[in-house]
């Protein structure tokens, strides 16, 4: 079976972040989730995220509780350690980024291609059954077209939403960085 680089890298960071730092990937996701009360929306099995049933020590109700642990998980790695944990997840922030816009700009030409030709097709229909050419028969045109518009980028955009792991992988680096400060304070 064919498979890019990307995704062979992709699962690379994944096997690097699970062997080296204990750091796995879907399982800490969604416990994130879940604290997010983000749980299996139709939206994420779309995009391909599995979610599984979370033990009772893993389902968090507070921020405070998931940060506690966090700190238990990695309180005794070194501060090198959990610097090139930091740079890891770092590197993964990168990683999602440009897929988000990628997507999002290619998405756009396609839907502004696609609305303009529906239009231009449905414009000559309703013109013939409305008999004029910029009267009822636009205005019908213009509001369908935007109802169609609305309810497309409506379900298609959030497929492409990557903002809960950006922000996942963001507030897991903060508390990684905040142990290191910790241990460096500590030494000192």
């Amino acid at each position: 079976m064919w498979v890019s680089k990307w995704m062979k890298r992709k699962k690379t960071l994944e096997k690097i972040g699970n062997d080296y730092y204990g750091f796995r990937f879907q399982l800490e996701k969604n416990i994130y989730c879940y604290l997010c009360c983000k749980r299996g929306k139709k939206i994420e099995i779309y995009r391909g995220i599995r979610f599984c049933k979370l033990d009772e020590d893993q389902q968090f109700n507070t921020y405070h509780q998931w940060k506690q642990y966090i700190y238990n998980k990695y309180c005794n790695y070194t501060i090198e350690k959990l610097s090139d944990f930091s740079r890891y997840l770092n590197q993964m922030i990168r990683d999602k980024k440009p897929n988000q816009e990628n997507s999002i700009i290619v998405i756009t030409a396609v839907l502004t291609i696609l609305f303009s030709e529906l239009y231009k097709k449905a414009e000559k229909y309703v013109s013939h059954i409305f008999e004029f050419k910029y009267g009822l028969g636009t205005i019908v045109m213009v509001c369908v077209c935007m109802f169609i518009a609305i309810l497309i980028s409506k379900i298609t955009f959030p497929i492409f939403d990557n903002s809960i792991e950006e922000n996942f992988f963001r507030d897991y680096k903060e508390i990684i960085d905040g142990m290191v400060n910790e241990k460096r304070k500590m030494q000192n």
